[in-house]
Formats: structure tokens, sequence, C-alpha cells
């Protein structure tokens, strides 16, 4: 009825009796430009860890997000899926988790790394790169489907520069009926003809520049992750992290691009479907740090704000 459903929305900000009924391994219509699908890669890329950090996450939007991790990405590339836990009390999330990946996964390929207290988004992301093993790694939510050829993309950039941090294409993922939406093949930047007229420059599968990234999606190589600094400790449970590791990135020499040919769906919620310890503004608080860190006479414009 509707009022379960209302109430089931509340609770996990997504619709999950949708997400329940639909296959684990869904196949997905190709949304890449046909540049992209033509391009091939070298066979010796760096391999790859994808990390996903989960906590209190349903079953199949989770299981859905390593199903479509392990059946996208070419076996000679993927090291492994790290799964970190961090401090889930559901019982779907323990044991089950454990019986369900051994079963799945025999080869041991998605493991699970469990906190034993709640750290929060950003020092679980770091605790999942120090487990991680492979030369590049991946951060995705714990409610994404990878595409098919997202990976290959992202280890060829970044082994032409190690120093490039990429983000993927984003697509959509309905919260209500989970259909999975995705997004324009291609995007423009401004450029100019030699005539002196301004004109739209199409980029199908070349990385564009960003700023700053949304922080959820992005690959980095595991070693220059942490020779920036990784993320700042400092920070507390989500919020600012990926305007920090944007600037950060930038400031010390490296580049941050978006890649075209790259994709993956995201399930955007509304809310937060799980409490902050102690109810602080943990954005606001983060944002703060960032600003008073690295946005030197910058900042009295923030604080204007």
């Amino acid at each position: 009825n509707r009022l379960g459903y209302d109430a089931m929305f509340a609770k996990e900000a997504f619709n999950r009796i949708s997400s329940d009924r639909i296959s684990l391994d869904r196949s997905l219509n190709d949304m890449r430009a046909m540049e992209c699908r033509s391009i091939s890669y070298p066979a010796d890329l760096p391999t790859l860890s994808v990390v996903i950090i989960f906590h209190e996450e349903a079953w199949s939007s989770l299981m859905r997000t390593v199903h479509s991790v392990v059946n996208r990405t070419p076996p000679r590339y993927l090291k492994e899926v790290v799964l970190l836990d961090d401090f889930s009390t559901k019982e779907h999330l323990l044991r089950n988790l454990d019986n369900y990946l051994a079963r799945t996964f025999p080869d041991g390929v998605v493991r699970v790394v469990r906190s034993r207290e709640r750290l929060g988004l950003i020092r679980a992301r770091l605790e999942g790169a120090k487990a991680a093993t492979g030369d590049v790694v991946a951060f995705l939510d714990s409610h994404c489907e990878a595409t098919k050829g997202w990976a290959e993309p992202l280890l060829a950039r970044i082994k032409e520069s190690r120093s490039a941090v990429l983000c993927p294409i984003i697509e959509s993922v309905s919260a209500d009926s989970l259909s999975y939406n995705g997004g324009g093949s291609s995007y423009s930047v401004g450029s100019f003809w030699w005539s002196g007229h301004f004109t739209w420059d199409m980029k199908h599968t070349d990385p564009i520049r960003s700023a700053t990234m949304a922080g959820g999606l992005f690959a980095v190589d595991r070693k220059y992750f942490f020779e920036v600094g990784a993320y700042d400790e400092g920070m507390g449970i989500w919020g600012g992290e990926n305007l920090e590791i944007s600037f950060r990135v930038w400031m010390c020499g490296g580049t941050l691009e978006f890649i075209p040919c790259s994709r993956v769906g995201h399930i955007f919620r509304a809310s937060h479907p799980y409490s902050f310890p102690g109810h602080k503004d943990y954005h606001g608080l983060n944002t703060m740090r960032l600003v008073d860190v690295w946005m030197d006479e910058y900042k009295r414009l923030f604080y204007m704000h």
C-alpha cells in the first residue's frame, strides 16, 4: 500500500522494492558514443582495485554494484573488489554477506574489510585504499552500476599520466523506478574557428579537464593518491571532501579530468538513509576546514556567503 511504500522510501531514500525485483546481473544499453566503442586499448594496462564503502546499504543495490563491476571489468585488469563495511549492523551485511560472497565469487576477487567503529565516508575510503593492492584504485558508491567498457579508458589514461585523477561520466539510475536513464553521448566545451568565431567543440572521447569533482566516483593511481596526501583525516564523516581533494590535486601538480568513454550509473538519493554521529553539520565544518587550508585570501569570499 501507499503508506508502506512511503515509509520504505523514507527509510531507504530509494525504491528498494523495485530494486529487489530487478536482476543483479541485468543488462544495460550501451550509452557510449560510437567513437568510444571503436577504441582499442593496450593489453598491458594497470591493474584495478575497486573500493566500495557501505554502511547499512540495502542488499540488492549493494550487490548490483558488485555484480556490475565484476561482470563488466575484464578479469585481466580487475585485481579485486574491496567492500569496506563502515560498521554496519544489519544482519544481511554481516555473516550473510560473507557466505554469499564465498559462494558467488569463490576465486576471492570480492572481499570484505570491516571497521570496528563508524569511520564515515572519508576515513573509510582511506582505509579501503590502504587495503587495496591494485595499481589503480577506483572509488564507487554502494548504489552504482558499472557499464560496458567503463574501466579501460580510466586505466589507459592513468597509464599515460599517473597524476591524472579521473571521473567517469555519472549517469542517473532512477531512485523511484530503478530505470537506467543514461546521459548524453558527448559533451561540449567552448572553442573557436581561426576566423575568430566561437564554436562548440564536441568531446566524444578526449579527457575533459574540470575544476572539481562530485566526489562519489573517481579513479586514481593508488601510490599517487597517497603521494599527494590522500584525504584530510581531520574531516569528519562526509561532506566537502570532494572539493578538498579537487583543490589538493590541482595545487600539487596533478590534473582532474572527466572521461567521456567511461560511464557509471548512480542512484541519486534525495536524503541520507542513515544518521550522522553527534548530529553535527559535518559538511559545513569540513568545508570551513578546506577553505582555511587551501583558499588563502579568497576564503573571505566564502565567509561572506
